[in-house]
């Protein structure tokens, strides 16, 4: 593949480099076929190694989002072992915190009906909060505590599955962008690259933020925005937080609080809302000891870049949640796209019209759905049977013509 114009070939050609691209080529591969994986840049520079390494069960929706999370989450316990690379998997759990008895009660609304859809989910009292995270500041009276809620290092665990596959023969090219995608007729061929052709019977799009470029070029939009959070991290500091810590306000963007008897958006509104932005107020810490704070959540385009006014606003509004923070020494911030749809689900089927390519694309939750969505490329390649029952991710549905940002 060093020269130009030269040919490879394989069973699957898959593009895209990040978390589901690299589970997809892993899945592939244990599965038999032959796999070529093509990463534009350098493994897991997207989405998958912008983000703070979230696997949140906590409010993952009943049905279709839900399946594939816990699914996903199962796979983390053994997977380590599996691909033998660490990925710094902790099931430590996540708390929601809340300050006001209107906010509680909602909470122990949320608690109830978690547990009717299968989720871990309770309510603490503050003390009992303290107990199990001494960070956490006496003006919170309450959390709703899930112990499925894990974390990852995920640009980690993308390079484990890379290079599980590689062992198994995958060929990963990093560098190489697909310019074209193939097709004769209405069947894919393979994929056009700066480096050569590679003729496939099946091509995966994998691609996050960029699948929307490939498939335009087969004549269908994907209804994919990019979704931009915004990151700071500290320099190292003692171990002072086990669990991953969400504030009163972001559960705002997840509809499942919205149909509660008790929710009231003014409740969970902040004065510091930056003309109305949706703040995603999160904070955990690595396991080298980096607290990772956030996520102011925009949508500005193929925007990389944080921006002053939402950093400011990050290093506000999570030292107030978490005062113990306040001193901590700022490291750097980062932003990143994240693939949202409207319905908040990936697309995970076959482009209309252009048999033999897979879209496997919209993951905004991809550290809780892509070893799950893996699994399902693999089946449908290699004409086997689905190893876990779930619909909702064709092109078909009515969720994709949606409008709105919630989760």
């Amino acid at each position: 593949m060093s020269a130009p114009g030269a040919v490879a070939s394989a069973d699957v050609v898959v593009v895209g480099g990040g978390i589901v691209g690299a589970a997809c080529a892993y899945e592939l591969t244990r599965a038999g076929a032959s796999v070529v994986l093509c990463e534009r840049a350098g493994l897991g520079e997207g989405a998958s190694g912008r983000n703070p390494g979230f696997v949140w069960m906590h409010t993952r929706r009943p049905g279709t989002q839900l399946v594939l999370a816990k699914r996903t989450r199962a796979r983390y316990e053994t997977l380590a072992d599996e691909i033998d690379a660490d990925f710094d998997f902790r099931a430590r759990g996540g708390l929601i915190l809340v300050h006001t008895p209107e906010q509680l009660r909602v909470m122990e609304e949320f608690a109830l009906a978690r547990q009717g859809h299968g989720v871990n989910v309770r309510v603490l009292d503050g003390d009992q909060v303290r107990e199990v995270a001494p960070i956490v500041p006496p003006p919170v009276i309450g959390a709703s505590y899930c112990a499925e809620d894990a974390q990852i290092t995920t640009a980690k665990l993308v390079d484990g599955l890379a290079l599980a596959a590689e062992r198994s023969g995958a060929q990963v090219l990093r560098g190489t962008p697909v310019r074209t995608i193939r097709v004769a007729g209405d069947r894919a061929t393979g994929v056009d690259t700066p480096a050569g052709r590679i003729d496939a019977g099946w091509v995966v799009l994998a691609a996050g933020v960029w699948t929307s470029a490939l498939t335009e070029g087969l004549g269908t939009r994907m209804p994919i925005t990019p979704m931009r959070l915004q990151v700071v991290a500290t320099d190292v500091q003692p171990p002072m937080l086990e669990h991953l810590v969400y504030g009163p306000s972001a559960i705002r963007q997840y509809d499942l609080f919205h149909s509660l008897p008790s929710y009231r958006e003014e409740d969970f509104a902040h004065p510091d809302e930056d003309g109305g932005l949706p703040f995603l107020e999160l904070a955990c810490q690595t396991r080298e000891g980096r607290f990772l704070l956030g996520c102011p959540m925009d949508f500005p385009g193929d925007v990389w870049e944080p921006d002053v006014a939402s950093v400011g606003q990050i290093c506000r509004r999570l030292p107030e949640l978490l005062p113990a923070l306040a001193g901590v020494r700022f490291q750097r911030a980062w932003a990143g796209l994240l693939p949202h749809t409207p319905d908040s689900l990936p697309v995970v089927d076959e482009l209309p019209g252009r048999a033999g390519v897979l879209v496997a694309a919209g993951h905004v939750f991809g550290n809780s759905s892509a070893i799950a969505t893996a699994e399902l490329v693999a089946a449908r390649i290699t004409d086997r049977a689905a190893p876990f029952d779930v619909d909702g991710l064709g092109f078909d549905r009515a969720g994709l013509s949606e409008q709105g940002t919630r989760w």
